[in-house]
């Protein structure tokens, strides 16, 4: 008997081995997929307004006893006054690490250890946010425990003292790694040395910091009136609106937050550099201020960035820096629409010191060649379908859902944005592309950075140009700043 099932079975098997022969193709390159499409749910299905001006998206999913809490506000540093980022950096992790007016730090820690609950707090430039996860049977202690931080924070001293000895700590070493320098001062060039996105705080900010300053930092951005939640979960919709109805009450109102500045002051075109003369590689951007969210030509110019260096291994820039002539491990380019102030377009890369002139001549070669030869219909293709694909990402789940809803509603997203995106996508010719870059990718208007060993840079490798001949401009230094003072320091050769 075993001997005769084991006949069939084996029979079986090598029938389907004969019919999967027959139906796979001779070479992976005639593999066929199927289309590839996202069902984008409607925002609106899943929008409800709160009490006194505030929303929420909230999406229901019961397969797991979980709750996810976002917490959007439209405040950030630009509607603090004073003190630097110090002062967001402090009061956001102190209303989490703080305490509460009914309990202590440790107490709170204990609490929400044992309710299996986490809190977070976070407070960017243009807008805040603060999550709570925690187990659906836990609800209504966790809320309790959530807005309690949020609105009647301790500000424990002892913790407070530590905090500012860890941010102080933090600060010393702000010149030890290009990777900290090379962002803030990209920042302060494509932003203005005075645009509140680059205010830094010195030793003497973080010592003037207390409680009374991040009580009214944290009213200002906690505010009832300015909230958008996103709630997914074991929930249901009408229960949680009622209780955050309720818990709204101890919130301060929200008064009118001051306009986003928009007014950033870019440095001049031209060819910058930092000295850190200890690393063995250097750290370069290359880029100019770019375009804000719903520009006509958003679209097109994010699949150009898409072919010329945002897509990975198939992009222009990693495949000539990175794979043929092997000048550094990472390489490519972003965009990042602006919205409420212009973005910026941006070429990176780290190389070794004498190689860094040579990869600028190759990623300079990259910009003009995108301006001035059409795209093949093989890399628009595939930058378009690498796009489109980013969806079922954004959408893949009933928490991705919502927080998508709440960030596009946060940042003034059209409401069909999503719904229209992969035709607007797939509508952009080569024509388009060339059109954008040549209309926003100006040669002559490209802010060049270089952070690392100057004196091992500038000569380059002795074949292929020195940095200022490839750059096409001479060298400005740059000083870096003292860490605790912000002052300039000497500039050293």
């Amino acid at each position: 008997m075993k001997n005769k099932q084991f006949l069939i079975v084996s029979a079986l098997l090598l029938a389907w081995q004969v019919v999967l022969a027959k139906s796979l193709p001779s070479h992976p390159d005639k593999l066929k997929y199927p289309h590839f499409k996202v069902s984008i749910p409607d925002s609106g299905d899943y929008e409800h307004p709160l009490d006194g001006g505030n929303i929420a998206f909230i999406r229901e999913d019961h397969s797991l006893p979980l709750i996810n809490i976002h917490l959007y506000s439209r405040a950030g540093t630009y509607a603090i006054e004073g003190h630097g980022d110090g002062l967001a950096e402090l009061t956001a992790s102190m209303l989490r690490d703080g305490g509460t007016q009914a309990m202590t730090p440790d107490q709170l820690d204990e609490r929400l250890d044992f309710l299996a609950t986490s809190i977070r707090v976070a407070i960017g430039n243009t807008s805040s946010s603060a999550n709570l996860d925690t187990l659906s049977r836990n609800l209504d202690e966790s809320l309790g425990l959530f807005f309690d931080v949020l609105t009647k924070p301790r500000f424990d001293a002892e913790r407070l003292s530590v905090a500012k000895a860890k941010v102080l700590e933090g600060m010393k070493r702000r010149n030890d790694d290009t990777r900290n320098i090379e962002p803030r001062v990209w920042q302060r060039l494509l932003q203005g040395e005075n645009f509140f996105t680059n205010a830094m705080s010195s030793k003497a900010d973080i010592d003037a910091i207390d409680a009374a300053a991040m009580t009214k930092a944290s009213q200002t951005v906690f505010a009832s009136g300015h909230l958008i939640f996103a709630i997914s979960g074991d929930i249901n919709a009408k229960a949680i609106i009622a209780k955050l109805n309720e818990k709204l009450k101890s919130m301060p109102v929200a008064s009118n937050l001051p306009p986003v500045p928009d007014n950033p002051k870019p440095s001049p075109p031209g060819l910058f550099a930092v000295r850190k003369a200890d690393v063995t590689q250097s750290r370069v951007s290359i880029g100019e201020p770019g375009l804000r969210l719903g520009d006509p030509d958003q679209i097109a110019f994010a699949v150009m960035n898409q072919i010329l260096g945002a897509g990975g291994f198939t992009s222009r820039i990693m495949s000539r820096v990175r794979s043929d002539e092997g000048l550094a491990y990472s390489a490519g380019s972003s965009f990042r629409p602006g919205i409420f102030f212009p973005g910026v377009f941006r070429a990176f890369y780290q190389s070794k010191n004498p190689s860094v002139a040579y990869a600028l001549k190759i990623v300079l070669q990259e910009i003009a060649r995108i301006r001035n030869q059409p795209v093949s219909k093989n890399e628009l293709e595939i930058a378009k379908q690498g796009m489109v694909s980013r969806l079922g990402v954004i959408f893949r789940n009933a928490s991705g859902d919502v927080t998508r809803f709440a960030q596009d509603a946060l940042q003034h997203r059209a409401k069909d944005y999503w719904k229209t995106y992969a035709d607007r996508v797939n509508a952009v010719t080569a024509a388009d592309v060339q059109r954008v870059a040549k209309a926003h990718l100006n040669p002559e208007q490209l802010r060049i950075l270089v952070v690392g060993a100057l004196a091992k840079v500038k000569p380059g490798d002795g074949s292929h140009g020195s940095l200022e001949v490839n750059a096409g401009m001479p060298l400005t230094q740059l000083p870096l700043r003292d860490p605790m003072t912000l002052e300039p320091l000497p500039l050293t050769r």
